[in-house]
């Protein structure tokens, strides 16, 4: 779309010539004699850049600044004056402006241009990053945990009375519960929203790598170590660190995290220097950790340290008045992600789901789904036939176009191969539609094709199928 660009001078040739030098460019231009006629047209039209002499009749350059920025702060503003000053610069930076020019412009109209160009990039940058941020708070918010049950509606209290402040959480509970989901909301519902959410799995990292990987290191701090590293905790500077699986970490590390939560600083691997960052400690743990401090396992003061706002997510068999509501909003997603037909699902599915005690809890009821989903193209409803053998035994199931195969042998990607299948079937074996349907590009779709022994020719079938 062009930019609405207005340019705003009492002197006209001032303004005709900057005007002509920016349509020549191909963007759409307006045109103010003073600040009062500028604010007319800017509460008639979207305006991206405004650019303005100081000196008017009337309100000055710098006032349709402030009132710019006071109406909407995304727009532009590039100040021109025949009188430049060092306050006056000052002014204008300080209450936003992008740029300070001097009358007669330093390379004429054409470095106007190049301003304005810079001007639109830095509001593309500002604009992205807003639209991230708000996709973000959107799918990380907490009104994305979802459940009505006493037990959730706590913890979205609990979640809304500790977002604001800086404490310390510790969220405990079973794999699959949705800790990482809590504590994306607690971040994203914070004043620390705008900076990084920064998750650290300490189940997964060894411990002589997770230290470096916290608190980073110097070139030559170790062999292997050819250049200096930030760590995790330095990234995070002004957000939110997420330590995963914290019952996990070595009791030796233990004591240097606990060091770093009383003082906010630490020294990178190899480096004396004490660095000081500003961020909130969020952790979780599947692990009872309260148990491991007995057992020696876990220290006492960090333990006391991290939990200064516990926060315990019930399995989902704690909760099974939730698993209605959790089938039909994940299932609209899932529905979507894999491009099939929203249908509904049986009272026989709901109750089976409901009687489950689901020891993968909320994630692998997202899994069933997405199982379950996934073989029902060609069914007008979800039931029980469709259902893993975990969750009863269903009876065998056709695969498509070929002989049946007993439910309770299919794999994943057993369940990928026939959903393929299916669509290249429908599609007539195009390669190009059947990637758009399957949301995947055509490089993506010929790998899989080749994977699963289909044959790539149009119009054949896969061999043994």
């Amino acid at each position: 779309m062009t930019a609405q660009i207005l340019v705003v001078d009492d002197d006209r040739s001032m303004r005709d010539s900057v005007a002509r030098t920016l349509e020549r460019k191909k963007y759409s231009v307006l045109q103010a004699p003073d600040a009062a006629s500028a604010l007319q047209i800017l509460s008639e039209k979207e305006i991206d850049i405004v650019i303005s002499d100081i000196r008017m009749p009337g309100l000055s350059g710098h006032d349709l600044l402030r009132e710019v920025k006071r109406r909407n702060p995304e727009t532009e503003v590039i100040l021109l004056t025949a009188f430049a000053t060092v306050e006056s610069a000052l002014e204008a930076m300080k209450d936003g402006a992008f740029d300070y020019m001097t009358k007669p412009i330093p390379g004429g109209p054409e470095a106007v241009v190049m301003t304005v160009a810079k001007a639109l990039e830095r509001r593309d940058l500002r604009s992205a990053n807003r639209r991230l941020t708000e996709e973000l708070e959107e799918k990380y918010g907490f009104e994305n945990i979802i459940g009505k049950s006493a037990v959730m509606r706590k913890i979205f209290g609990i979640v809304e009375e500790v977002a604001p402040t800086d404490v310390t959480a510790l969220i405990t509970g079973e794999s699959g519960t949705g800790k990482e989901l809590v504590a994306r909301a607690i971040h994203f519902r914070s004043n620390r929203k705008d900076n990084p959410f920064v998750v650290v799995d300490c189940g997964s990292i060894p411990g002589t790598l997770l230290e470096s990987e916290l608190f980073g290191f110097e070139r030559g701090a170790f062999t292997g170590a050819v250049r200096s590293h930030r760590g995790k905790l330095e990234t995070a500077d002004r957000g939110t660190v997420f330590l995963d699986e914290i019952g996990n970490m070595e009791m030796s590390l233990q004591a240097k995290l606990l060091r770093f939560l009383q003082e906010h600083t630490f020294s990178r691997l190899g480096d004396e220097k004490e660095t000081r960052v500003d961020l909130r400690v969020i952790a979780a743990t599947n692990r009872d950790l309260s148990a491991d401090v007995k057992n020696g396992k876990f220290r006492e003061d960090l333990f006391f340290r991290l939990s200064v706002v516990p926060i315990r997510m019930p399995p989902l068999r704690d909760r099974r008045e939730d698993i209605p509501l959790l089938i039909s909003r994940l299932a609209r997603k899932f529905f979507e992600e894999l491009r099939v037909q929203e249908k509904p699902f049986s009272d026989e599915v709901i109750r089976r789901c409901m009687t489950y005690d689901w020891p993968g809890n909320v994630r692998e009821l997202e899994n069933v789904l997405k199982y379950m989903i996934a073989l029902s193209q060609r069914a007008t409803e979800i039931s029980g036939d469709h259902l893993p053998a975990s969750l009863g035994s269903p009876k065998s199931a056709p695969a498509p176009d070929g002989p049946g195969v007993a439910e309770d042998t299919l794999s994943l990607e057993e369940v990928e191969k026939r959903h393929i299948l299916t669509v290249l079937n429908a599609e007539k074996w195009n390669i190009s539609r059947s990637a758009a349907v399957l949301g995947i590009n055509r490089t993506t779709l010929y790998k899989k094709m080749e994977k699963y022994g289909f044959d790539t020719s149009p119009g054949e079938s896969a061999p043994g199928e």
